[in-house]
């Protein structure tokens, strides 16, 4: 896991501070490059999902407040 965090900043910066350019030949080419990069893509669904869950549950919440504010 903490592989997977490290490698996520690691390319995170590489793709700020490059852009889109292709990634280098020696992290492309490392034995553990394709491991990581699918366990980082697959980490990064899974807080996207948690996070749309929340704002779903958080708009819900605030809708139904909504009636009861206006009640009093």
């Amino acid at each position: 896991m903490i592989a997977a965090i490290g490698f996520m900043l690691v390319t995170l910066l590489y793709d700020i501070g490059y852009g889109n350019a292709q990634r280098p030949e020696w992290m492309m080419q490392s034995r553990t490059y394709p491991a990581l990069n699918a366990t980082s893509a697959a980490l990064s669904k899974v807080i996207a999902e948690r996070r749309a869950e929340a704002r779903a549950a958080e708009s819900a919440s605030v809708k139904q407040d909504a009636p009861d504010a206006a009640a009093k």
